[in-house]
């Protein structure tokens, strides 16, 4: 009698272990499916942004809708362009935008940024360094962006804005 007991003991005890460990290998793969497609779209959004250097054109002033077509899909993207662009912005290769002076690359990743997330305090959108005074018109920007210690400052604070955005504000 203790034996039959037993074994019906142990035969539910296998099924709920059998169960438990189909559910966590199908966890497992469900995860690693997401994985998959994240490493996915990512790669998708790396290979937009990389489309930067055939931008020709950016909005002028605030507002303004974005009508050149490899701007308008990056803009599109939203956040998820940000990590990428903000790489972007110690590019000092040429750009094919030229307004008042020649875009950089970085120049261009700025100027989406500032799409993207509404024009943030201008041009370091943490607060963390404002553009000294004399750098108040596009000369004294281009003065200002051509050292790549202050490219690389622009990033950083760009990392920062980002990193401390909350969820709430990216809703937005």
């Amino acid at each position: 009698m203790k034996s039959a007991y037993f074994y019906r003991k142990l035969t539910a005890g296998l099924k709920i272990f059998s169960g438990l460990f189909m559910l966590a290998a199908f966890s497992a793969a469900v995860a690693a499916q997401e994985d998959s497609k994240n490493k996915v779209q990512s790669r998708q959004v790396r290979q937009i942004v990389n489309r930067i250097n055939r931008i020709e054109e950016l909005p002028i002033k605030k507002g303004e809708p974005v009508s050149d077509k490899y701007a308008k899909a990056i803009v599109e993207l939203g956040a998820s362009a940000a990590p990428y662009l903000i790489e972007k912005l110690t590019d000092r290769r040429k750009s094919r935008v030229a307004y008042l002076f020649e875009y950089k690359i970085g120049d261009v990743a700025r100027s989406l940024l500032d799409i993207i997330y509404n024009y943030p305090d201008y041009p370091f959108p943490d607060g963390s360094k404002s553009l000294p005074s004399k750098y108040g018109n596009y000369q004294d920007y281009v003065e200002f962006f051509g050292k790549s210690q202050n490219r690389k400052q622009l990033q950083k604070s760009w990392q920062n804005y980002i990193k401390n955005r909350t969820v709430s504000e990216d809703a937005q």
